[in-house]
């Protein structure tokens, strides 16, 4: 069978799932928009040369004709219709099976322009929870796109109910399954010894970690867990906060920092190697979410299955996985005002 799959980004999130099918017996085929846009700068470079070096994946690179102006409604309309086209002379050339898309707003506005049939969707979390509600066009252009599926699979119960209120589709068109799931192998709990080595090892010896491997972006309230810090470090002096990812808030929050007089309680790994992230994980003593929308988070379940206590804001996808007193602590998280019709 012949699978077009559409990735939303180059994460580390891309690379498994599609790592994933391809280990599925069938012959996929991945739709790269993305080739082009990708800064030499970004760390998803390096994830993307390595998904699109996957043996035996065919790999179809949209060309841009011209670089568009995402504040020209034409010039944007145009790199649609453009982007659309490409997707249709592909999925009729290898004679497709199924289409498979991510991100509600972009590649699925693609696959549902398209008009190919059986289209599977798999929304990613914001594109639910937050875009459509921005306004009444993006809330509109969701509906529709979602109701161009055959079927849509969320990874969450929350997500699900949510896209079956937006698109008004049957609950026998949606699933709820976790997409990812967490190799338990390499994310698994470390002995006190093991974690006193790492720790040594890292330059953070006799401190209480807080580890957060959230994007330093508005969606995840960093900003709020930054400033809880000095009434934690009042009670817990040996408390140190890591931050592993990036961002466009990344030198706000640095600042942040500053002026919190917290520069020596957090530290900022920015972007790192994937496969060194269960060493932060065995040598921290407490995970930490401040998110303000969520799916079921990846980290979150790997910061579980490593055997962390887990201290997280109450985002409904979170509060699937968590009960408060019971397998970790939930805390309120900031509300945002949303558009709903």
């Amino acid at each position: 069978m012949k699978i077009v799959y559409i990735p939303s980004f180059f994460s580390i999130h891309d690379y498994k799932f599609i790592s994933k099918l391809m280990s599925s017996g069938h012959h996929i085929h991945i739709i790269d928009y993305f080739n082009e846009e990708l800064s030499q700068e970004k760390p998803e470079i390096d994830i993307y040369h390595k998904t699109v070096a996957l043996k035996d994946l065919t790999v179809h690179k949209y060309k841009r004709v011209k670089k568009f102006d995402n504040n020209n409604p034409v010039l944007n309309a145009s790199r649609i219709l453009l982007k659309t086209k490409f997707l249709k002379k592909v999925l009729k050339s290898i004679k497709a099976d199924i289409l498979h898309s991510g991100w509600v707003q972009s590649n699925s506005l693609y696959a549902a322009l398209s008009g190919f049939h059986p289209l599977l969707i798999m929304p990613w979390g914001s594109d639910i929870l937050i875009n459509p509600h921005k306004s009444k066009i993006m809330y509109y252009l969701s509906r529709y796109i979602l109701r161009k599926a055959d079927m849509v699979y969320s990874d969450s119960q929350t997500i699900n109910n949510e896209v079956k209120k937006i698109g008004g589709i049957p609950n026998e068109k949606t699933v709820v399954f976790p997409q990812l799931g967490v190799d338990i192998k390499v994310f698994s709990p470390s002995s006190v010894e093991e974690k006193h080595k790492l720790k040594k090892q890292y330059n953070l010896e006799n401190k209480t970690i807080l580890l957060m491997t959230r994007l330093l972006e508005p969606n995840y309230g960093i900003e709020y867990f930054l400033k809880s810090l000095p009434i934690i470090i009042n009670k817990h002096p040996a408390a140190h906060a890591v931050l592993i990812s990036g961002g466009s808030l990344m030198n706000k929050l640095k600042q942040l920092t500053s002026d919190l007089n917290l520069s020596q309680h957090v530290s900022f790994k920015g972007f790192i190697d994937y496969n060194e992230m269960p060493q932060y994980f065995k040598m921290s003593d407490i995970y930490v979410s401040s998110s303000l929308t969520d799916g079921s988070s990846l980290s979150l379940l790997e910061a579980m299955s490593s055997g962390l206590p887990v201290v997280v804001s109450d985002v409904p996808s979170i509060t699937e996985w968590v009960t408060d007193g019971l397998n970790g602590n939930i805390f309120k998280r900031k509300e945002e005002r949303q558009y709903h019709p």
